[in-house]
Parts: structure tokens; sequence; C-alpha cells
């Protein structure tokens, strides 16, 4: 309000606490911007601010009502994040920004929510082309693939614990009810729809966990593609391409967290103790709350795995990772020598060597304690001993995990035609991983059909300056590709909106990231790569190599603006759009190279166990790519982790930019994971690093309304052109298209004060109306 603040106005504050509180205005001093106003918050605690700290609200305004807040007449920050606050308080969790989905966590179950009607409701398209719920925007895709015969994308995305995981199953839910519906005579068929379903207890179970922000993280990324027939709708085949599983929770937790779910669903369906297994209870947690994991193995996992035909005796698998971690080692010195190491208890040893197929114990003994150097035999220190046993234990459960991968997709492609079984980043962080041989038919096949593509990437990650390695570095990496292209979508279409309908309108401000994404792959993942590939390759100078190599790319910035900066000799910090980000070098060359000791490897690959062995099989590999390179020779050089993960997620942006992309933006309401309770200055945070506000200011810049051109006619023709014309006129039934583009001409030379006739691209919408 310019010309002066109303007492006992409702008015938005900024607040450490709460982003912005609602309150009212007891006092005031001065006008305008530069008035001091105190005002009386709803917790009864009083605040002075400046007239422009305030955002004035509308008394009148119902912003629970709000379901989309582009449209609302006082479109800021402040009232955008309000508004969220009022609907989240009556479980109104999803709203719609601009045609972006946005999904608070409710941690709670809403009754209702994901039922048979709610699902009819998206289907008959009821929300009139506004996205509320999952299912509306699962409709917009599908609908979309029918009517365009093109391919769609769905991208979910949010930090940990905002619900991406179950946000995707309610997409999923509705494009298998989709199907059922549009194809009623294939019922009694053996449906892909429904073994895609089948799909979510298995990929839960086995690469989900408990972690001190979330009961139920996944741990990894996937892209599913869900082929549809676009004359009836029918789901005929669908893949999953599985992202960079976060192998080292297979050896470690962090305190508070769990090992993947599996684990113990398994263990207590034997009826044993985690306690009992070292794997388990390093993070201190062996239970989540309100879960029984026997049951779910049993009524779940189990069940799925036997409908998507797994034939791998995953159980056998599990309990030979299980002892394998019960391996530990002790000091064992030698005069006149550096210390070596020996296994402490000979029981776990046999018992390791007997779930692992491995008749030798003394094999498995020395493969663990010495080495291969040259033509010698080298003793491994305890911490080289641990390294061993944990690269074995990870190796096998992430070659678990690919196997089951493969598995789910040849059993999903049974349904149509035949379709590519490709694992595209899963070779990636799974070296030496199953790939399967499809034909080139059939890569040719799937190539020429629609699909909508389901996006689920890990949220973006800070446990702290000391606790950030390169795991933390490649997701947070994903999540700045999945932002870069949030912004050419949503921003570069609305400037080709208007330019389209020739409306001059200034340039949205917003976090272009391309710089950050350029400097991690050319700064951070090549120098690593080449480190990595020298025998004598080390962790200690990285930091400072990261740092050289920004300064001989962007010779031209300062530290202060440079994307990639030193932290100290062992960590540099990254500028990432959420936020700077720093990480500890440590560990990254041994975890970049992904290797498993040879003689390990030999040993299970010629063990007695088939399940076990044909995890270790020598056969062609995949490239990182997943069909970009295939059948790479074994005696190719290897890409590490990073340079494999930044190429998959190159070809991933190149499958996104050929769909039509759908947002969902998932919001942690707060950190308690308590029903109901909102942080406002949390989710404030969140919406400025994903973008959201950005849509919020490229409106205000533009028009924040939109109507279809026969909408914009009714409501505004007469009451322009013809301000005496009666109730009665106003109310006149269609026209034809001629005459409604003549409507449309004359009234926008009334808005415009113009006699501007020129055409319009596009008769059937318009970019906007007068500014009211």
């Amino acid at each position: 309000m310019s010309a002066g603040w109303a007492l006992n106005a409702k008015v938005l504050v900024a607040d450490e606490q709460e982003g912005y509180a609602l309150g009212i205005v007891e006092d005031v001093k001065g006008i305008g911007q530069r008035a001091d106003l105190r005002v009386r918050l709803k917790n009864e605690r009083t605040v002075v601010a400046k007239g422009s700290d305030v955002v004035a609200v509308d008394a009148a305004a119902a912003l629970e009502d709000v379901e989309d807040v582009a449209r609302m007449d006082a479109l800021t920050e402040a009232s955008m994040l309000e508004c969220l606050r009022c609907r989240y308080a009556r479980d109104r969790i999803y709203t719609s920004v601009g045609g972006v989905l946005l999904a608070a966590n409710p941690y709670a179950t809403l009754d209702g929510a994901y039922s048979s009607f709610r699902m009819d409701e998206a289907f008959s398209r009821k929300s009139k082309g506004l996205l509320l719920h999952p299912f509306d925007v699962a409709e917009a895709a599908a609908a979309g693939l029918c009517r365009d015969a093109a391919s769609q994308s769905i991208l979910v995305s949010g930090e940990s614990g905002a619900g991406k995981t179950e946000t995707c199953k309610y997409v999923l839910q509705y494009l298998a009810y989709r199907s059922r519906k549009e194809d009623a005579s294939a019922r009694t068929q053996r449906r892909v729809d429904e073994l895609l379903l089948r799909t979510n207890p298995v990929l839960e179970a086995f690469a989900n966990a408990k972690t001190s922000r979330n009961d139920n993280s996944s741990r990894f990324g996937k892209y599913v593609k869900i082929y549809a027939d676009p004359a009836t709708g029918r789901v005929t085949t669908a893949t999953i391409s599985s992202y960079l599983l976060e192998k080292v929770r297979v050896a470690r937790q962090l305190p508070g967290e769990r090992n993947y779910h599996a684990f113990y669903q398994i263990v207590k369906a034997s009826k044993r103790d985690c306690r009992d297994f070292d794997a388990l209870t390093g993070g201190g947690q062996v239970d989540v709350a309100g879960v029984d994991d026997k049951k779910v193995w049993l009524e779940d996992t189990k069940p799925a795995l036997k409908d998507m035909g797994v034939d791998v005796d995953v159980e056998e698998v599990v309990e030979a990772v299980l002892r394998l971690r019960n391996v530990d080692f002790s000091v064992l010195v030698m005069p006149g020598e550096d210390d070596a190491s020996m296994v402490r208890d000979k029981d776990c040893l046999i018992n390791a060597a007997t779930a692992l197929g491995v008749d030798d114990v003394a094999a498995l003994r020395d493969a663990l304690t010495t080495r291969p150097v040259a033509n010698a035999t080298a003793r491994n220190t305890v911490d080289a001993a641990r390294r061993a046993r944990d690269a074995l234990a990870k190796a096998v459960y992430a070659r678990l995990f690919q196997s089951l991968v493969d598995a789910m997709n040849r059993e999903l492609a049974c349904g149509g035609d035949g379709l590519e079984n490709n694992h595209q980043a899963g070779v990636v962080s799974v070296a030496g991983g199953n790939s399967n041989n499809n034909t080139k038919s059939h890569h040719n096949n799937e190539k020429k059909k629609p699909f909508i593509g389901l996006l689920d990437i890990f949220g973006f990650e800070d446990f702290g300056a000391s606790k950030n390695s390169l795991e933390q570095l490649l997701i947070n990496l994903a999540n700045e590709r999945l932002q870069l292209h949030f912004n050419a979508q949503v921003f570069a279409n609305e400037a080709r909106e208007y330019a389209r309908e020739g409306v001059a309108v200034s340039a949205t401000a917003f976090v272009d990231n391309a710089s950050v994404v350029e400097a991690v792959e050319t700064c951070v993942v090549k120098p690593l790569e080449d480190e990595s590939q020298l025998k004598s390759g080390a962790d200690e100078g990285l930091a400072d190599k990261f740092v050289g190599a920004v300064g001989k790319a962007y010779p031209d910035l300062t530290k202060k603006k440079a994307p990639i900066y030193r932290v100290n000799q062992n960590a540099f910090g990254v500028r990432h759009f959420a936020g700077d980000v720093a990480y500890v070098v440590d560990g990254f060359v041994a975890k970049n190279r992904d290797a498993v000791p040879a003689n390990l490897g030999a040993l299970v690959a010629g063990c007695s166990r088939p399940s076990l062995a044909a995890l270790f099989a020598p056969q062609q590999q995949s490239g990182p790519v997943g069909g970009a390179r295939r059948g790479r020779s074994n005696a190719a050089k290897k890409l590490g982790v990073a340079r494999g993960f930044a190429a998959s997620l190159t070809a991933l942006a190149a499958t996104l930019e050929t769909t039509t992309p759908h947002f969902i933006r998932c919001l942690k309401p707060n950190a308690l994971k308590a029903a109901r309770h909102f942080d406002g200055n949390a989710v404030l945070m969140q919406l400025r690093y994903m973008g959201v506000l950005q849509i919020v200011e490229a409106r205000r810049r533009g028009y924040a309304r939109r109507f279809d051109h026969s909408a914009f006619r009714e409501r505004y023709y007469d009451a322009v052109v013809d301000p005496d014309a009666t109730f009665r006129t106003r109310k006149r039934g269609p026209r034809g298209e001629d005459e409604e583009e003549h409507d449309l001409r004359r009234l926008s030379r009334y808005v415009d004060n113009s006699d501007d006739d020129d055409d319009q691209d596009d008769p059937s919408t318009t970019a906007a109306t007068a500014k009211e």
C-alpha cells in the first residue's frame, strides 16, 4: 500500500522462523515502504518492521481455497507461502503453480485422497486443466501421449523426505488404472500395468532405507519408461533404468540410520536377531516405527519377487553379505615388518566361507588379508583388509540389485512386442553387473514407440562439511542437471509463449546453474577420472587440483564468484543452486575406481552357489550410457563411477529433451516428520532453490492470468465494448470461429487503446488479459 497502512489490517512480515508470519497492524509511523509498523503476530509476539518488509493481505481472500497460486491477484513469495501454509493446515497438500504441481508431504494418511473415485475425477478431467493431484499430472501425460502420439516425462523432485517415492507410486497407480479403464477387453490377460505396480515392493525393499531424514528413503535413482498404445491408452511394455545405488550403505550407516530394508525383512522373517549382524547395527537402528519388517517380507516383498519372475535366490545372496560383513580383523605384528592383519574370529570366517560357497576357507582368509603385488604377495593392514571385505560385500549386493532390475525388465517386456532391457546407469554403479543382449530389432522397435517417462531421482543432500563425499557430489550433480532442465523448459517456454503471441515482457531473472554443471563435470569429474586411472592415484591434493582446474577454465572469476572453491587442503566447496556444499576428498579415488580385489572376485565366481557365481560370471558389459556403448570388451578401460554417472546424466538429459515435460515438486514441510506442522522458513528455502518462486516472478513480469479465447470473449467483450448491453446479451451462445476472432480483435483494440490488428499465430489461446 503506497499511500499508507491501515490499522488492524492483515499483513505478512518477514520472519526468521516462519519465513513470513501473519499479523495485525497495531501502529503505523510514516507512509509507504519507509513506514515503521508495529505488528502483532499470531503467537502474540510483537515486531516492528519497515513497510518494505511487509506485505498486505486481502482480508476477504480465503487462501486455503486458492488452487493455483499463479492466479492470485497479489502474487508474492509471502502470499504464496501463506497460501501453502493455510492449505497444508487443512490437508490440502497439492497446489498448482502455473502448471507445476507442488506436493507437501502430509506425514499422515489422507482419507479418500487416492481412491478410485479420485482417479475417476482425474480421468474425466474435472479439475478443468488445473493440476491438483499426481493423478491429474499422470492424466495430462497420458492424454498427451494418446492425443499427439508423443513421448511425455513426469519429473518428480525434492529433497530427501519430501515424499517423492510415494508420489511416484501414485503416478504408477493411476497409469495402471487408466490402462485398465481404456482397454477393459484385456482385463483377463496378464497385464503389464499390474506387473508395473508389483515392482514397487521389490525396489523399496532392496534400494530404500531408513535415514535420519526419512524412514523410507530411496537410495538410488530410477527412470521408468511406460510404453502405451496411443490408440487405446493400454500400457504395453515398460522398462526400469537404475542410477547410482548407494553401495556404501552396505558397509556402514550413519547414526540413526539403517541398512537396506531387505536385510531386516529377511533376518526377522527367519526369526533371528538383527543385532547378531554387524551390517545391520552400524547406525544403531534395527527397527522403523510402525513397520513390521517380517510381515512386509512375507506379504509384500517375497510374493512380488515371485510375481516378477525373479529366479535369483535373494535370501542366499543376502546371507552371504551378512556373514561376510561379520568378519573382522586385528593387528598381526610381524617382527621387522610393517603391521599386517589377521582374522579376529575363525568361526565368523568359516560362516562367511559357507555362505559364499567357498570351500577353501584358507583361500578366503588369504584373499582378505593379502594382495598380489607384481609377482609377490603383500600383507594387508587391518584397514586394507576391511576395505577388501567391504568392496566384495558392496559388489555382491549391488550386482544382486541389478539382477533384480534386469529380471523385472524381462518380465515387463513380455507384455508387448519385445522391449530393450537395458539398465543404463546401473552399469555405472554395478561394475560387472548383468546385461542382456537383446536383438537390434527390439531396440529399434522400442525407439519408435511413444512412452511416459517417470523420473524419481535422489533429493539434494548436505550432511555437513565433514560427511559429504563422492556419493553426495554425484547426487547433487544429478539435481543440478534436473534443475537445468527445469529452467530450460519452464522459463524458456514462458518466453517462447510471449514471443509467439507478440507480447513484450522483460526477461525473468532466475538462477542459471549451467556454469555449475559444467564446472563439476570438467573441473572435478575429469581430473578425478585422470587420477583414478593412475596406479599411484591418491586423494591427497585432489581439492587443489579441482580448484586449479576451475582457475584455468574460469580465469575471469574471483574466488567469491567461482562455482568451485577451496575449503582446505582436504576439502572443496561447490556453489549449488540449493546452496553451498563442502565435500571432503577422502576416499574419492577408491570410490571412483569401484574395484573388487581380483582374487576375491575370482573366489566368488568359482563358488558352489549358483546365484552368487552368476553375479560374477565374466561376460560382455554395457557401456555407462545404457545402449550408447553396447558390447564393450572387458579389456577396455573401465570408466570410473563419476565419469560414467556424468555420461548417464547426459544421456538422460537428451532423452528428457525429446519429451513433453510435466513437473511435480515435492516439499518437505518440516524436519520432524510431523503431520500438520509447517516450518515456513524451511519451505521458503525449498521454494527458492527449486525455482518455484521464479515461476511466480515470471508471471508477475508478464501476465499472471491466462484464458482461452472463447472464455476471454465471454467474460469481457460486452462489458468493455458494449457496456450498456443487457445481461441476456452477455450470455450469448457460441459463435463461429470468424465471428469470435473478430470479437477478440475488436476487444484487444479497446484493451490496448490501439488500432493494431496483427494476426495471432494461434486463435485458440491467448497469453493474457489486460492488467486489471
